[in-house]
């Protein structure tokens, strides 16, 4: 068998019905105790599936789905074009690990390559504490009636003066800018209300 995923400990073997449907392109038909596989033009069975303990056992493999392939259900497997895909298909299958965490699972997979060029954008979603600002093309006409801010820190390396954050203001009028260097991140407060004033 090749390009399989070989877990030492787990007492079944699984399959992936959405590979299975496409590599095969066949029908697969569930009820409550049985599922069967068809082959998509002819309807004719080619697979059977039993369910116990809330999984379908696969009984038999009668024939393929599919006259490109001629290999038994059971061993159902088709590698894919780049390493890109199947780290990508791992990370799904397995419920989104981290990168990391696969590097661990599949070494084999990350041969010359760097994980820090992977990443998944509904992880980076579901990560974020809150939605972003929506775009905002208006411009103020009265100075100081809006002032943007924010606070950046803390640096690696302090500054000459020893200041690791620095808070911003900017005008939504004039667009001019106010950076204040701070030692701390509790100066915030008092930089405001000296900014304010």
């Amino acid at each position: 068998m090749k390009d399989v995923l070989h877990v030492p400990k787990l007492s079944v073997k699984l399959l992936s019905i959405q590979k299975l449907i496409t590599d095969l392109q066949c029908l697969v038909a569930f009820s409550p105790t049985l599922c069967k596989f068809q082959g998509q033009g002819t309807g004719k069975m080619i697979g059977l599936a039993r369910e116990e303990n809330g999984l379908y056992l696969l009984e038999e493999a009668r024939g393929t789905c599919s006259t490109k392939s001629q290999l038994p259900l059971s061993l159902l497997s088709k590698s894919l074009p780049s390493h890109n895909k199947d780290i990508g298909l791992c990370h799904y299958r397995l419920g989104q690990p981290s990168f990391s965490t696969l590097k661990i699972m599949f070494p084999s997979l990350f041969q010359g390559l760097n994980i820090g060029v992977f990443h998944c954008d509904d992880c980076e979603f579901a990560k974020h504490k809150r939605a972003s600002f929506p775009i905002s093309n208006k411009r103020m006409s009265i100075p100081f009636s809006l002032v943007h801010s924010d606070v950046w820190g803390p640096s690696n390396i302090p500054n000459i003066s020893g200041a690791r954050w620095f808070v911003i203001f900017i005008d939504g009028c004039t667009r001019v800018s106010w950076v204040y260097l701070l030692k701390q991140k509790s100066e915030v407060s008092q930089i405001f209300q000296f900014f304010f004033r």
